[in-house]
C-alpha cells in the first residue's frame, strides 16, 4: 500500500476511524473501571468475612487485636458493613486513596455522616482528628471518626463537636451488637 492509497482511505473514512477511537476509549476506561470495581468487591467481601469472624471471637482483646491486624481497606468496608447492618443508609467510596480523608459516608437518625476508619495500635493522632473535623465542619455534616487504638485528651481536645470518637467498647457495640452510635 502506497502513501497516496493511504491518504485517500483515511480522508475517505474518517468519520470510521474517529468512531473507532471513540469506542476503543470507551471499552479501555469500562475494562478499567471494571479492574477496580473487581478489587473493590473483593475488599468488601474481605471486610464481611472479618466481620463474621469477629463475631465468633468472645474476648474483647482478642476482637481488638484482630481488627488491628487486618488490611486497611478491608476494614473501612467492615465497618460500612457494620454500618448498614445497623440500618444505617451507607455509601462507598470508589477509591481508596485520594478519597479527600473520607472513606464513607452514611446516613441514621436523619443526620449526614463522613466516616473515617483508623487502625491504630497506640494513641490515635490528634493532627488527624483535627484534619477530619475540619473536613466535616467544612461540609455541613457529622462525623465518626472510628479506630482501634486508644483516644488521648490531645485526640479529645481538638475534635469539633461535629465529631464523634468511637472506640473500643462502642466499636464492638457496633460490630457485635449492630448498634449505631448516639
Amino acid at each position: 500500500m502506497n502513501i497516496s492509497t493511504l491518504t485517500n482511505f483515511v480522508i475517505n473514512n474518517q468519520h470510521y476511524l474517529f468512531f473507532s477511537a471513540c469506542f476503543l476509549v470507551v471499552l479501555i476506561t469500562f475494562l478499567r473501571r471494571k479492574k477496580k470495581t473487581r478489587r473493590h468487591q473483593y475488599k468488601i467481601k474481605q471486610g464481611e468475612r472479618a466481620l463474621s469472624k469477629i463475631r465468633t471471637f468472645t474476648n474483647p482483646n482478642q476482637q481488638i487485636g484482630y481488627l488491628r491486624k487486618i488490611d486497611a481497606y478491608a476494614f473501612e468496608e467492615l465497618l460500612l458493613t457494620a454500618l448498614k447492618e445497623a440500618g444505617a443508609k451507607t455509601t462507598r467510596n470508589l477509591k481508596y486513596s485520594g478519597d479527600g480523608g473520607i472513606d464513607g459516608k452514611c446516613k441514621y437518625y436523619g443526620q449526614k455522616y463522613f466516616v473515617q476508619a483508623k487502625r491504630y495500635k497506640g494513641y490515635i493522632s490528634a493532627r488527624d482528628v483535627k484534619t477530619f473535623s475540619t473536613i466535616c465542619r467544612d461540609n455541613g455534616v457529622k462525623g465518626l471518626f472510628i479506630h482501634t487504638g486508644i483516644t488521648g485528651k490531645k485526640s479529645l481536645d481538638v475534635k469539633s463537636n461535629n465529631v464523634d470518637i468511637i472506640s473500643s467498647d462502642r466499636l464492638l457495640s457496633l460490630l457485635i451488637d449492630k448498634q449505631l452510635p448516639e
